[in-house]
This record gives C-alpha cells, sequence and structure tokens, in this order.
C-alpha cells in the first residue's frame, strides 16, 4: 500500500535529488525522535486521546517507512518496537470508541505491510488481531442505533467522521488477507464516503473552513490510494468536490501566506493533530489531478510545514478557544508530512504560480464569495458569506429528513449569514470570528431586537448573484430565512459593491411583515477586529480602524442619520489581555417596517459622500481628484434618476440589464432593473455636465 516498487527503488538510490530529499527528510525525523516512547494507556496525561492516538499513528507510519527505505537495524528495531506497543491499545475486552482509533488502525496496517518480512508470526497475528479489534468496533460504531454506535455515526459532514472511516478503511484493506470480512469493512468506508461527498457541492466548499478541510483531507486521501492499490479502483474523480475543494484552499490564501479562517479555522490553515501539515495532502491532488497550481500552494505550505517554527498550529481540545487569547502550539507537525512527502510527490507536475487564475471566486453551494484585488503580496482580500450551514445540497436532505438527519454536521460551522471580513494593507482589519464563536453575534453582519440567528442547517440564507465589470464587483446576500419566524422579517439583503478592491459599499435592505406595535425594536449592525492590532476612533459618522499612527480603515455611515456608536472588547480572563473588538452601529429604537443601512468602508485618502438617487442608493467616491458616482439600485424593477453635474465615472450595480440615457442638465435615467434576471454591473464615463 502507498509505496510500489518502483517508488521504493528511486527513495534508495537517491537518483532523483527531490525525492532523495524528501527520504532525508524522512529519516532525519525519525533519528531526531527516536527517543519518543509509544504511551502505555489512553486513561493518563495532559492530552486528549485522540492526540495521543494520532501523534503515536504518525511516528509509527514515518518509522515503518523509514524501516522499509533503509532497511538499517536502527529503524527496523524502532519500528516493531513502536508497532508492538500499539497493537496492545486499546487492551483486550476494551471498546474502541474514540473516533481516532481508525487513525490508530491504520497506522498499525501500514507498519504491518511494510514491515511485513521483518516481523515473526507473533507479531503479524499480534497487529493484525489489534486491528480487526478497532474496526470492527469503529465499522459498529457508524451505525446508528448500532448497540456501539458513535457519536459521529452518519455526521457525514463532521472531520471527525472522515477520521474514523478513512483509518478504519485503510486499515481494513491492510488486513484483507487476514480476515474474509476485512474486504466488507472496506466497502463500509467506501459507501460512506461516498454519501459524505453526495452531501457536499461541485464547487470544492468545506462548510468547517480550510484549516478543518486538511484534517478532513488527510485520511479520505490515505483511504482512496491504499484502495486503488487493493483494488485497482480509483475513487479520486467519482465526485467533483475534491479536485474542486484544493481550489477551494487555494482562493483562501493570504496575500501574507496565511488563510483566510472563515468557520471553526485557523489562520494557519492547519488543524489539530492529523491536520497539522498540509503540504503532503496538497501534493496528492496535484499528482491525482494534474493540477500546478496546487503543486505551487503545496510549495508554498511545505515552506511553513518544515520550518522550526510551531506557532499557528494548536493541540485539541478546542473548546477553550473562544475564549481565550493564546493557545497551546502542537508538538511537532512536521510529523504528519515527511512519511507521506516522499511518497506522494510527483515530480511530473510542475508548479503554476496562481496570477493566471481568476481572482474572483463564488463557492455557491457554500455560499462565499472571495474577492481579491490580484494575486500580488500587496493584494487586498474581502469575503462574503451567506449561505446554509452545512450547504444548499445538505438543506435539502435536512428539509426533507423530519428531523433524522443528525445536528452534529454542523458543530464546526458558523451562523455567519451576511458576514464580511477585509484583510488589507498586509492584516486583517475585519476579522473572522475565529474558532468557537460560532454565533452570529461573533460575525460582522446585523442583528434584529438584540437577537442573532437561528441555528437551522435547513434554512436556506443564499448568494442571490456576483457580477464583475473591470475591478468592480458587485453581490447581494439574502438572509431572509437567518431570522427564522420569531422577528417577524419579511426580507433581509445586504447588497456589496467593491470598486478597487480596498473600497467596499454596503447598502443593508430590511423589512418586516408589519409594523412593529411596539417600541422595544432595536436594530444593531456588526463589526469585529483585533484589539492587539487595531484601535478604534470614532469621529461623528466615521470610525477609523487605527494601526499604530497609520489609518488601515475608514467607516463612513451615511444612513440612517439617527445611530449611535458602540464599541466592546472580549479579555482572556487568565491575562486580562483584550482578543475580539467589536464596533456596532446601533438603533435602538427601530420603530418603523422598513430600514436601510449605508455604508462605505475604504482607505482614509478616499472621501465618501452620499448622493441622492431616485430608485437606489447613491454615493460619490473620490479619490485622487477623479469622482466615481456609485450606485446600488433598490430591488424590483424600476426606474433610477441623478443628477451630477460634474464629469465622473458611474459604477451602478444592478439586479439586470441596464441602459443609460444621458438628458439634458446633468441629469442620467437608468431602465430596466430587473433583481431576478441576476446580478449586473454597469460602468461608464459620463464625461459632460
Amino acid at each position: 500500500m502507498h509505496v510500489d516498487e518502483t517508488r521504493l527503488a528511486a527513495l534508495r538510490d537517491g537518483r532523483d535529488p527531490v525525492l532523495a530529499g524528501y527520504r532525508d527528510a524522512l529519516v532525519d525525523w525519525v533519528d531526531r525522535h527516536r527517543d519518543w516512547t509509544p504511551p502505555r494507556d489512553l486513561t493518563s496525561g495532559s492530552r486528549t486521546m485522540e492526540v495521543l492516538l494520532e501523534e503515536s499513528a504518525a511516528y509509527l507510519t514515518n518509522a515503518a517507512l523509514a524501516a522499509l527505505i533503509t532497511q538499517e537495524p536502527r529503524h527496523l528495531d524502532l519500528a516493531r518496537t513502536w508497532a508492538r506497543a500499539l497493537a496492545r491499545l486499546p487492551g483486550q475486552g476494551v471498546w474502541a470508541n474514540n473516533y481516532a482509533f481508525g487513525v490508530h488502525a491504520a497506522g498499525l496496517g501500514r507498519a504491518l505491510v511494510w514491515l511485513h518480512d521483518d516481523l515473526d508470526e507473533t507479531d503479524r497475528a499480534a497487529i493484525a488481531g489489534c486491528i480487526a479489534h478497532c474496526v470492527t468496533d469503529m465499522v459498529a460504531g457508524s451505525y446508528r442505533g448500532h448497540e456501539k454506535a458513535q457519536w459521529w455515526a452518519e455526521a457525514y459532514l463532521h472531520h471527525d467522521h472522515w477520521i474514523a472511516t478513512g483509518g478504519y478503511g485503510e486499515a481494513a484493506l491492510a488486513v484483507i488477507d487476514h480476515f474474509p470480512e476485512a474486504g466488507d469493512w472496506a466497502e463500509r468506508a467506501r459507501d460512506e464516503f461516498a454519501t459524505a461527498l453526495s452531501w457536499l457541492g461541485d464547487d470544492g466548499g468545506w462548510l468547517e473552513g480550510v484549516a478543518d478541510l486538511v484534517y478532513a483531507w488527510s485520511p479520505l486521501l490515505a483511504f482512496y490510494g491504499a484502495y486503488r492499490a487493493v483494488t485497482g479502483q480509483d475513487l479520486h474523480g467519482a465526485h467533483p468536490w475534491l479536485q474542486a475543494s484544493a481550489r477551494f484552499r487555494l482562493h483562501h490564501l493570504l496575500p501574507d501566506g496565511s488563510y483566510v479562517y472563515c468557520n471553526d479555522s485557523f489562520r494557519s490553515g492547519r488543524y489539530n493533530t492529523g491536520g497539522a501539515a498540509s503540504c503532503h495532502v496538497l501534493r496528492r491532488l496535484a499528482s491525482v489531478f494534474g493540477d500546478g497550481h496546487v503543486q505551487w500552494l503545496a510549495d508554498h505550505d511545505e515552506a511553513f510545514d518544515m520550518s522550526d517554527s510551531a506557532q499557528g498550529v494548536y493541540e485539541a481540545a478546542y473548546e477553550g478557544h473562544s475564549v481565550a487569547s493564546d493557545w497551546q502550539p502542537y508538538v511537532d507537525r512536521q510529523s504528519v508530512c515527511v512519511a507521506w512527502n516522499a511518497l506522494w510527490h510527483d515530480g511530473r507536475v510542475a508548479a503554476v504560480a496562481p496570477g493566471d487564475l481568476d481572482p474572483l471566486a463564488h463557492f455557491d453551494n457554500q455560499g462565499m464569495v472571495v474577492m481579491r484585488s490580484d494575486w500580488t503580496g500587496a493584494a487586498t482580500l474581502a469575503t462574503l458569506s451567506c449561505g446554509p450551514l452545512a450547504g444548499h445540497r445538505a438543506a435539502d436532505l435536512y428539509a426533507a429528513s423530519d428531523g433524522t438527519v443528525p445536528d452534529v454536521n454542523i458543530n464546526h460551522a458558523h451562523i455567519d449569514h451576511g458576514a464580511i471580513t477585509l484583510f488589507t494593507k498586509g492584516r486583517y482589519v475585519l476579522i473572522p470570528a475565529g474558532y468557537g464563536r460560532r454565533d452570529s453575534g461573533y460575525q460582522n453582519t446585523l442583528s434584529v431586537d438584540g437577537a442573532h440567528f437561528v441555528t437551522d442547517p435547513a434554512a436556506r440564507p443564499r448568494i442571490q448573484c456576483v457580477a464583475r465589470e473591470g475591478d468592480a464587483v458587485f453581490t447581494v446576500a439574502d438572509f431572509t430565512e437567518g431570522f427564522g419566524k420569531v422577528h417577524g422579517i419579511e426580507s433581509c439583503r445586504r447588497s456589496l459593491l467593491s470598486l478597487g478592491g480596498d473600497t467596499l459599499f454596503l447598502v443593508d435592505d430590511l423589512r418586516r411583515r408589519r409594523q412593529p406595535s411596539r417600541i422595544f425594536g432595536r436594530m444593531g449592525w456588526h463589526l469585529h477586529h483585533d484589539p492587539r492590532v487595531h484601535s478604534i476612533r470614532i469621529d461623528g459618522a466615521t470610525c477609523d480602524w487605527v494601526h499604530g499612527d497609520a489609518i488601515d480603515l475608514r467607516l463612513t455611515v451615511l444612513a440612517p442619520a439617527k445611530m449611535a456608536w458602540e464599541t466592546a472588547e472580549q479579555h482572556d480572563v487568565r491575562t486580562g489581555e483584550p482578543f475580539l473588538g467589536r464596533t456596532s452601529i446601533m438603533m435602538p429604537e427601530w420603530r418603523e417596517q422598513e430600514m436601510t443601512i449605508v455604508t462605505v468602508l475604504a482607505p482614509p485618502d478616499v472621501s465618501a459622500v452620499a448622493h441622492p438617487v431616485a430608485g437606489g442608493q447613491g454615493v460619490l467616491l473620490q479619490r485622487d481628484g477623479r469622482l466615481t458616482l456609485a450606485i446600488i439600485a433598490q430591488p424590483g424593477d424600476g426606474e433610477l434618476r441623478y443628477t451630477l453635474d460634474s464629469p465622473h465615472d458611474l459604477v451602478l450595480a444592478a439586479g439586470g440589464p441596464v441602459r443609460v440615457h444621458l438628458m439634458a442638465e446633468g441629469a442620467v435615467r437608468v431602465d430596466g432593473i430587473d433583481v431576478a434576471a441576476g446580478g449586473r454591473l454597469l460602468r461608464t464615463t459620463i464625461d459632460r455636465k
């Protein structure tokens, strides 16, 4: 499994300098960590069981592959010692009731196959018996209703389900010559992954974020590779999601080399023990699909994965992260990638930088738009999220399930309907919520009457349209269903017009089903920042995010006129350090049936003034002496009119095709606004008075 005679010979002879480098890195890692000892049991120590199991499986994988390649006694003795020790866990008659026993069994399976001729019959029987013990418990646990059912059973969109399934599936393939039922165990894993992929969209989106995606990829790719080696069947192309998922990660790459961390993700783009490194899984995807852009991303990620710094990769358990300013770094991320780099690197796929890729990406099933100004290190990147918690395909299943689909699927998704983030000037200004802060109150979006969005995976918030003209991008998020039925919201839409990447014009339209009869209604409009990076300075209707002595971003509130600022910070109870700041526009007496909030987020050298437009919202932007009138049309059919006596650029965002008519005395009429026809952008220069 995983290594054929050709690859093994290439790793041994060292004539390929890249493979020789990966071989040497593997052997060096094993030699440097030969003082590590296998766990004696799984009930003591400060680490959680899954961390011990995953670390141990990674160590055994590295030691066994080093032994296979070098055939040196020190490596063979080390691998045998670890294999014998791990084969005693979880212990005779002890239920393998943690999802990471799948990875544990897979590590033993690799050792059994790779060291087969270097193990005696007693060792082979003990290892195979432990694998069978773990796999039978895991397979039984994968059925809801079984007496050994585990919490992750049928949680097809939770990464822990993938850890369990990929692990026991790969382990089953390792003992297929030992137990007649092992083929059925492997087929159970194949069928479970087929079901999981059917719940995902073709866009490659992953509801938990791109860090968690690495954690899910790893067992899937190991199982698919072993399945192809043993059965001859290639499952990698069975669903378009897998190939597209690598591009999902690529578009989340920030200009500073870190990653967008929406949902339960991390800025490093790595997650937990098995996902502490990412280069190797990207190597595999680049090879399987012949994708040079993914190979480039693997090169990029490898520079971090193989560096000495451990900053940015954190140990489980994570639940304390939502109320903490710093976390425990993972002990050694290289342990999970050094063997797989040697096995999965494909020199036939040349790395291709992403500069030729579209900087705009719309992940329609997931409900996310990534708006990047370009692919340079000086780029600005904004995101808009608005989709069902587990994606549109999963929302269909939830809606039709009558409550039988487990909610655990969405445990690592965030209720981020309509939420924006912004990275500019080399740093985050408007930040994602971060791990554990899943409630919409931590997102850069709206609240009504002090309440947040409902936790309903069947609800269908959506990206209504995405359009582009030059460096202008227009997108509309409809998150009416995010409020449920409690607050009587008839419609709620956020229209976002991005100009040049660093200027965002937002119009938020809310409408209640009826005029409130009580006077207790209130409306909140929220943005979050890291107070360790930016301070907030408010002046009238503007708010600045200040880094050092420089203003990175200015918010100008154009409507409503009657509003108040509210700021708040969360502090780490252990250190007193602030780690999450919130700036809100508050309307404490929302008595009307309708509400429109009009704002501009831009660098301080861009002036923004409201400009009257009949049938829409307009803002006059001035930068370097150049006037731009940006208009977002109101929903529905209608006509726009405005008057402006100076030459200007016109950027019009509308729902459908538009026509511009120049009229006397500087007036302009725009016809044909039709939201149902899909988003449209018009950009032109009005060079007359």
